[in-house]
């Protein structure tokens, strides 16, 4: 099935959604417990990562220069997530059951959020997965 990423935590959950897993490191104000099946904030970006990111994202910066900090922002992700490669496993297996995966976070853009790099970290699970069966 699908990894959906395009949907704001606090958006009302849906049929097709499927397992709504919230991947925030801190859980939102207002969100009800109901709305998501699992919270997994070991797949959030570290506190310090956070910090980097909101820091950067507040400046006034050319184009060029927010697309190159993203690309080192979203290297020092991945490279977090070699520590939770149980979790992202455990979530490639649920996709490669057919599961419809959708990823929960706060921002309202999935261009520079890490739902978007989890979304391939899974899928490439899935992939090594598959070739080692």
């Amino acid at each position: 099935m699908a990894i959906m990423i395009d949907k704001h935590a606090r958006k009302n959950p849906e049929k097709g959604d499927g397992y709504r897993l919230l991947v925030t490191r801190y859980w939102l104000r207002g969100l009800k417990r109901e709305s998501i099946n699992l919270w997994l904030k070991e797949l959030a970006p570290s506190e310090d990562l956070l910090s980097e990111y909101s820091q950067f994202s507040a400046q006034p910066n050319e184009d060029c220069i927010k697309i190159k900090h993203h690309e080192e922002w979203s290297n020092k992700y991945r490279t977090e997530m070699l520590g939770q490669q149980e979790l992202i496993y455990d979530l490639a297996r649920r996709h490669l059951n057919g599961n419809t995966l959708t990823l929960l976070c706060a921002c309202h853009s999935t261009v520079q959020c890490h739902r978007t790099i989890l979304a391939e970290l899974i899928e490439d699970a899935a992939t090594a997965i598959l070739t080692n069966e």
